[in-house]
C-alpha cells in the first residue's frame, strides 16, 4: 500500500523545491539526529528516491531500514509519525523565521520569562522599530502594536511605578483591531447567511455600528473602507459605493493580498447583484473592476485566478458584448485555472461564448456532454440549453427540457438567491413558450424590467 495519503507526504507536497533544500539542512540539527531511524527515513526519501516519492509503501521503507527484519507495521507508523513531527516543526521554524515580529516576540517573551531587563528593552526596540517600517496597516497590525503595548507595560511596571505608560494608545489599537475584524466578519457571514440560507448572529456589531457614525475611528482608512463595504453588501447603500471604490483604491497599499483581494470581490460581487437586477451600469462596473484587479495582481492568489473570477469576467464581457475580448481573455488567462477544474471551467465559459457567437451546435455538443460539479454552473448550463432550444424554434424538446428544469430548481438547496433567480426565470420561460404556442393566457404579455435576462425575453416574445 502506497503512502499517497499520509499526512507527512501531504506535508511534503507543501513544500517548494527552495523549502525541500532547507528542510535537508534543517533534519540534521541535534534535536533529529537522537532519532537515527529518522534521518534514514529522509535520506531514503532525497536520495534514493529523488522527486515524488508519494509513491513508496511503508514496506519498501522497512526493508531500506531494517533489511530482512520481519514486518512490523507498528513499528513503521511510529516512525513515520516521528517524521511528521519534524516536518511540522521545520513548516513552524520556516514561518517564526519569516516573520520578524514573531521572531522578536518570541525572545522578548523568553527575556521577560527570565527577567533578562537589558535585552527586554532592546528586544521592545526592535519590535517598535519595525512597527514603524510597516507599510501594511491592516487589522493584524493593530493587533501587533497592541500587543507590544501590553508587553511594553508589563516590562515597565515590573520597574517604574510613576511611568507614563501610554497606555490608552495600546487600549485604542485594540479598539481598532476589534472594529476591523468586527466588519470584516460581518461582511463574511452577510454572504454566508445569503448562499447558505443562515441566520449567524454576531454579537458585537450593533455595538459598533452605533459607535462609528459620529467617532474619529472613521479616520482611520480600514475602518472607514470596512464600514462603508458592510452598508454596501448588508443594506445595499449604493450612495457610498464611489466613495468607497475610490479608498480602496487609493489605500491598497494598507491591506494585505489575502484581505485586498476578498475586498475587491465584495465589492464585485455587489456589482454583479445589481447587474442581475437589470442595471447596465453596474455591468460596466463590475468588469472593469475585475480587469483592473486581475492586472495589478489583487486577484491573482499563488499565481492562479479562482475559477468564478475565470467565469464572472467572461460572463461580464458577454453581456457588454465585448465577445473578442471574452475570447482573447479566455485564451490569454486559461492557464492560471487551478488544473483541478480548469477543464469544467474553459468548456464552460467557451459555450457561453459560442452561444453569444449563434454557434448554436458548438454550444449545445460543449453543455450535453460535460457535466458541471457546481451547482450554480449547472443551472446556468441547464438555463442556456433551454435559451438554445427557443431560438433554434425545438419547442418539444424546449418543453421536455424545461420541465425537467423546474423539477431540478425546486429541490436544489445552498444556492441563495439563486434560486429565487432562476424560480423567476422558470415563470418567464413558462410564460415565454405559451406565447409561442399562441395561447391566449399570454398573448397580450409585456416582460417588464424586473424580469431576469429582461432584454433577452424581450426580444424572443
Amino acid at each position: 500500500m502506497n503512502l499517497s495519503e499520509n499526512r507527512l507526504f501531504y506535508l511534503f507536497k507543501s513544500l517548494n523545491n527552495k523549502e525541500l533544500v532547507l528542510f535537508k539542512k534543517f533534519s540534521k540539527f541535534y534535536f533529529v539526529r537522537n532519532d537515527n531511524d529518522v534521518l534514514r527515513l529522509f535520506t531514503f526519501f532525497f536520495e534514493e528516491l529523488p522527486g515524488d516519492f508519494s509513491s513508496v509503501s511503508k514496506e519498501q521503507i522497512f526493508a531500506y531500514l531494517y533489511g530482512d527484519a520481519p514486518y512490523n507495521d507498528l513499528r513503521i507508523r511510529h516512525l513515520l509519525s516521528a517524521a511528521t513531527s519534524v516536518v511540522e516543526d521545520f513548516i513552524v521554524f520556516q514561518k517564526v523565521q519569516k516573520s520578524s515580529f514573531v521572531h522578536r516576540k518570541i525572545l522578548l517573551q523568553h527575556f521577560l520569562e527570565n527577567g533578562m531587563e537589558k535585552p527586554a528593552k532592546w528586544a521592545i526596540g526592535d519590535l517598535q522599530n519595525l512597527m514603524i517600517s510597516e507599510s501594511v496597516h491592516d487589522a493584524d497590525y493593530y493587533r501587533r502594536r497592541y500587543e507590544l503595548g501590553v508587553a511594553n507595560y508589563h516590562f515597565q511596571s515590573n520597574n517604574v511605578r510613576t511611568e507614563d505608560f501610554d497606555f490608552p494608545s495600546t487600549v485604542e489599537n485594540l479598539t481598532v483591531y476589534t472594529i476591523i475584524e468586527t466588519l470584516k466578519s460581518a461582511c463574511t457571514i452577510n454572504t454566508i447567511n445569503k448562499v447558505m440560507e443562515s441566520k449567524i448572529q454576531h454579537p458585537l456589531l450593533d455595538p459598533i455600528l452605533q459607535l462609528l457614525p459620529e467617532s474619529d475611528y472613521l479616520r482611520e482608512p480600514l475602518v472607514r473602507i470596512y464600514y462603508h463595504l458592510f452598508q454596501l453588501v448588508e443594506h445595499e447603500q449604493e450612495e457610498v459605493f464611489e466613495e468607497l471604490l475610490l479608498d480602496i483604491q487609493q489605500h491598497e497599499n494598507l491591506f494585505s493580498q489575502k484581505d485586498l483581494n476578498t475586498v475587491y470581490r465584495s465589492v464585485i460581487n455587489f456589482c454583479i447583484k445589481k447587474s442581475n437586477q437589470n442595471n447596465p451600469a453596474y455591468t460596466r462596473k463590475a468588469f472593469e473592476i475585475y480587469i483592473y484587479a486581475i492586472d495589478n495582481g489583487s486577484l491573482i492568489e499563488h499565481q492562479e485566478i479562482n475559477r468564478f473570477i475565470f467565469t464572472n469576467v467572461i460572463t461580464l464581457g458577454i453581456k457588454l458584448g465585448e465577445l473578442e475580448q471574452s475570447l482573447e481573455f479566455l485564451e490569454s488567462h486559461r492557464h492560471l485555472v487551478h488544473p483541478n477544474y480548469a477543464q469544467n471551467t474553459i468548456v464552460y465559459n467557451l459555450a457561453k461564448i459560442y452561444y453569444a457567437q449563434k454557434e448554436f451546435d458548438k454550444a449545445l455538443k460543449i453543455l450535453f456532454t460535460n457535466e458541471f460539479k457546481d451547482k450554480i454552473w449547472n443551472l446556468n448550463s441547464k438555463y442556456l440549453i433551454l435559451k438554445i432550444l427557443f431560438e433554434q424554434k425545438e419547442l418539444d424538446t424546449f418543453r421536455q427540457q424545461l420541465s425537467a428544469f423546474k423539477a431540478y430548481v425546486k429541490r436544489i438547496q445552498n444556492v441563495g438567491y439563486h434560486k429565487t433567480y432562476f424560480e423567476n426565470v422558470i415563470q418567464s420561460l413558462t410564460i415565454l413558450l405559451s406565447k409561442a404556442l399562441g395561447k391566449k393566457k399570454y398573448a397580450d404579455h409585456f416582460f417588464s424590467k424586473e424580469t431576469p435576462d429582461y432584454e433577452w425575453f424581450e426580444g424572443m416574445s
